[in-house]
């Protein structure tokens, strides 16, 4: 919810994003190819089949500005309850 209404408070980069549902350990964890980092290696070569760059990650966040939006939307809601 945060990213549609403040985007610009999120770091963002393309990735190749999977669900892994073969490996030993990580089944079911998302793995994320970053565009901007190519060559990443894992067992079997998968990451370098990762070649789907569409999805935007975020990466990063304006900790202070998300904290001001959820302290703004609590006291916006907690007005209108009275």
């Amino acid at each position: 919810m945060a990213a549609l209404i403040d985007p610009g408070m999120f770091t963002t980069e393309k990735a190749d994003v999977r669900v892994e549902v073969a490996a030993r350990w990580t089944t079911g964890m998302t793995v994320c190819n970053f565009e901007e980092q190519r060559g990443m290696r894992h067992f079997g070569g998968t990451a370098v089949e990762q070649v789907d760059f569409r999805p935007t990650v975020a990466t990063g966040i304006d900790h202070a500005r998300f904290c001001d939006l959820v302290v703004d939307s609590v006291e916006r809601l907690t007005a209108r309850l009275g």
